[in-house]
């Protein structure tokens, strides 16, 4: 923040700084406040509490994407936009739209802010239906980042049963499986829209990938890493190993391109850049010290820690997916990996009747 005075930032970039500034204090002492709740043997219980939480929010999230989506290939009705624009005037704006193409990105404006949740709700979540739907609304938000975070985590995670655990255990679960994709199917007839959709996506995403898509937005987030060696030579040696400040990594981008010049301020969608110029050199490094450090280490408690920071690392390669709730968590991930708790696994001991809706 002080490097956002310090330079020649317009004010609404300084502001932003001061406010993301706020927003991480804010969430800093949240930590700290569970780090001493911790410290007094209540780990197993603070992790289960905040991971039904996020799959509480995550519920909502995962069923409100493909009620957009029916709602307006079938009903024509922009369900965002009817509530929270014309009806409780919240936003301006409240749906996703790239290309001049309309995009479920459920209680959000953007669909990659999905992209990170879908990652943490895989290796949560045990129930068969509820992560079909996570497949679902990952292929049909209209986000890349989306599409690779989920297919590397289910990859990963048949590759880790395949070789670990080397076996295969019939459940009820796999009956209600059969049932969810029989009503899948159903829906996909019904509703032709869904599957060609879905096919659309994963050959963007391909396309993306190899290279051979002219998209503006993927040549914009690989053009990135080579403007960053540019303003890098412009900087400052304080700029340059402490960054502009939280939420200001794009200004350098729309002063050489005029790209977003007409936002107040606004950040590369790319992790890597977007904290090489926001919080520098050091704090970069910092940052993916104590990523990789949730990794390696929590490895020893379960292989999840690892896919995690991978999958995390990777989807932040091509887009900003480092949004303040996943500093937040990762945060929750890492007291649990220091406490020697599994946070994907952790239970508490209570009444049946507590869970949350029968999901594991």
């Amino acid at each position: 923040m002080i490097s956002a005075f310090r330079s020649e930032l317009p004010r609404s970039y300084q502001r932003a700084a001061t406010y993301w500034f706020i927003i991480y204090a804010i969430i800093l002492f949240i930590v700290t406040d569970i780090h001493y709740e911790f410290t007094k043997g209540n780990g197993t219980k603070i992790v289960e509490v905040v991971t039904k939480a996020f799959k509480a929010m995550s519920i909502v999230q995962l069923i409100w994407v493909p009620l957009q989506f029916v709602s307006y290939h079938l009903g024509g009705v922009d369900i965002n936009e009817l509530i929270f624009v014309r009806t409780l005037n919240c936003v301006k704006e409240a749906s996703f739209v790239r290309n001049w193409v309309w995009y479920p990105s459920g209680l959000t404006w953007h669909s990659a802010i999905l992209a990170p949740m879908f990652v943490f709700d895989l290796l949560l979540f045990k129930n068969k239906i509820v992560i079909l739907l996570i497949v679902i609304d990952a292929f049909i938000c209209g986000s890349s980042t989306a599409i690779v975070g989920v297919v590397l985590t289910i990859t990963i995670e048949f590759l880790h049963w395949l070789f670990y655990e080397k076996k295969v255990v019939v459940k009820r679960g796999y009956i209600a499986f059969i049932l969810a994709i029989s009503t899948i199917t159903t829906l996909l007839v019904v509703n032709p829209y869904l599957i060609d959709n879905m096919l659309k996506q994963l050959a963007f995403l391909l396309r993306r990938i190899s290279g051979a898509s002219n998209d503006a937005s993927t040549s914009a987030h690989l053009q990135y890493y080579y403007d960053y060696l540019d303003i890098a030579k412009k900087s400052s040696l304080t700029e340059l190993l402490f960054g502009y400040g939280e939420g200001t990594s794009g200004y350098w981008i729309s002063k050489i391109y005029s790209r977003y010049s007409d936002l107040k301020s606004w950040s590369v969608e790319s992790d890597i850049v977007d904290k090489l110029l926001s919080r520098g050199i050091i704090g970069t490094i910092a940052f993916y010290c104590f990523l990789f450090k949730i990794g390696i280490k929590g490895k020893r408690i379960s292989y999840k820690y690892l896919l995690l920071t991978v999958v995390l690392f990777i989807q932040g390669f091509g887009y900003n997916i480092q949004f303040d709730y996943i500093f937040l968590m990762e945060s929750l991930v890492y007291i649990a990996m220091v406490y020697k708790i599994d946070f994907f696994e952790a239970k508490h001991n209570q009444q049946p009747s507590r869970q949350l809706y029968g999901l594991q």
